[in-house]
């Protein structure tokens, strides 16, 4: 299993602002591919989906794409993480629990690991800001970022995916 860690720094300007508690929509853009031109929606692969509403519509709701978004390939999407400001969340299942673990079936499971073999990223907005990971180079002694989140990475002949992420919310306390 690999921790990956996604850094969004927020600053808030206006007559309103965050307070504790607010919930922080976190929404999937797209996945891409530096070795393809060909982007895919977040839900082609079987990633956990938000609980069904109680009246009965659809749990996946796609925010209106401007032309803009059409042409670059992005399909926003709601996603089922819960994210509050001011609060600190631990490790949190999205979709099941550790007596009963989400099984994919081979055709499932070879197409996440076609999509991990071809290096493809996960990119996430958080309260409409992109998400993306630090990587220490060690030539530079820098932190730099890498847009979104890498899918998973091989090792050898076996492959793994990113199941774990950590959200790092950064933000601005104004003092008046």
């Amino acid at each position: 299993m690999d921790i990956k860690q996604l850094s969004i720094l927020r600053t808030r300007y206006g007559p309103y602002g965050l307070f504790k508690g607010y919930p922080i929509e976190v929404k999937a853009v797209k996945m891409t591919s530096i070795h393809t031109q060909l982007p895919y929606e977040y839900y082609s692969l079987p990633f956990c989906k938000p609980k069904l509403p109680k009246d009965g519509s659809s749990a996946i709701h796609y925010k209106s794409e401007n032309l803009g978004e059409v042409l670059r390939g992005d399909r926003i999407v709601n996603t089922p993480y819960v994210v509050k400001m001011g609060e600190e969340t631990s490790c949190t299942l999205l979709c099941h629990s550790p007596g009963t673990p989400i099984h994919w079936d081979a055709t499932d499971s070879q197409t996440v690991i076609d999509r991990i073999q071809h290096e493809y990223f996960v990119h996430l907005l958080v309260d409409n800001l992109p998400a993306a990971t630090p990587i220490f180079n060690p030539e530079t002694n820098e932190i730099q970022y890498e847009h979104g989140y890498r899918l998973g990475n091989t090792v050898g002949d076996r492959t793994f995916i990113n199941n774990h992420l950590k959200l790092t919310l950064l933000y601005h306390t104004p003092h008046p």
